[in-house]
């Protein structure tokens, strides 16, 4: 029950991430510009895999495995990180404010997943 209970709350995460996502993409898509939007693509994707990789492999750490494994997942991730958006500078014309936002779309959707979470167990509103 626990890890269902884990797992829903890291799917509406995704859930409120995409809908940030399409929402912000659409908009920029048809009133912004192209670079825009394939920079705030190439944030979200980026951000996106970080968060559901780490939300995976922390717990399965948690659920016995090493806290080694943790780190050097966390540093592989980051290497990566690097890596994929060193090769998106090189190769595309970024929008640095639309990479940026794009970043921040998971970062405001942890919290309001969150908000939504602690709202339903108080107050019992359905979410």
């Amino acid at each position: 029950m626990i890890k269902t209970i884990k797992t829903m709350r890291i799917k509406k995460i995704v859930i409120i991430s995409l809908i940030f996502f399409v929402i912000l993409y659409t908009v920029f898509k048809i009133f912004y510009s192209d670079t825009f939007a394939l920079s705030l693509a190439a944030g979200w994707a980026v951000s996106f895999g970080n968060f559901i990789g780490l939300a995976f492999k922390l717990k399965s750490t948690l659920n016995g495995g090493y806290a080694k494994a943790l780190v050097f997942n966390s540093q592989f991730r980051l290497l990566l990180t690097g890596i994929l958006l060193f090769a998106f500078f090189k190769n595309f014309e970024v929008s640095y404010i639309g990479l940026l936002t794009g970043l921040l779309i998971n970062a405001i959707s942890i919290p309001v997943g969150g908000i939504l979470e602690l709202r339903r167990d108080t107050d019992g509103t359905p979410t």
